[in-house]
């Protein structure tokens, strides 16, 4: 039984945990796929100015909904220099600011 079991454990190591890692591979506005491990696990910030939604909606608290909202005004409105002007329109709330304010930046600097 116990053999079972760890053989239940490969399984899942080589065949269930690289399936769900392509799962969280987006790519970017040039069809390519991010290709360091930082944007894979958070460590680098992301571009609120040049993300796609998919992108966005994978920041804390974010949402497809408040995603889409961001890439829509963005097209409208142009550059979004602060994460204030998201709030003074209604896209997102402080709390929403709190979360994502070390995960977002607005130049690829």
């Amino acid at each position: 039984m116990h053999n079972e079991h760890l053989r239940t454990i490969a399984i899942i190591t080589a065949v269930i945990a690289p399936a769900m890692l392509l799962c969280v591979l987006i790519p970017n506005e040039n069809n390519d796929y991010y290709s360091s491990l930082n944007d894979l696990t958070g460590l680098s910030k992301i571009n609120i100015n040049t993300a796609m939604w998919q992108e966005l909606d994978l920041l804390p608290g974010m949402g497809e909904k408040k995603a889409r909202a961001i890439v829509k005004f963005r097209s409208m409105n142009g550059d979004i220099n602060s994460l204030e002007i998201l709030r003074e329109s209604d896209i997102l709330k402080q709390s929403d600011i709190d979360k994502i304010c070390a995960k977002v930046k607005f130049t690829d600097q």
